[in-house]
């Protein structure tokens, strides 16, 4: 039911990579190369992905990180309340 999850939610490296049809070991690869939306650091050791970073970056038409976040840095932000 992951069609029904609000689009906050944070994915971790297998759940990022399955929303993008790859694998992790390919997702991790691009990652490394910041090829993907910058991750958020829950501790040193755990990174998460915003659900809404991803999908907004497929749209975007997948560019590199900085140009992603140049894109994101101009749009408005949406209301955060539900």
């Amino acid at each position: 039911m992951s069609g029904d999850l609000p689009e906050t939610e944070l994915l971790d490296a297998r759940q990022a990579a399955a929303l993008l049809g790859i694998g992790r070991t390919p997702f991790f690869k691009l990652n490394k190369r910041k090829n993907v939306p910058a991750g958020i650091a829950i501790t040193t050791k755990i990174i998460r992905w915003r659900r809404r970073d991803l999908l907004r970056w497929i749209e975007a038409g997948c560019p590199r990180r900085e140009e992603f976040e140049r894109i994101t840095a101009s749009q408005p932000q949406a209301s955060q309340r539900g």
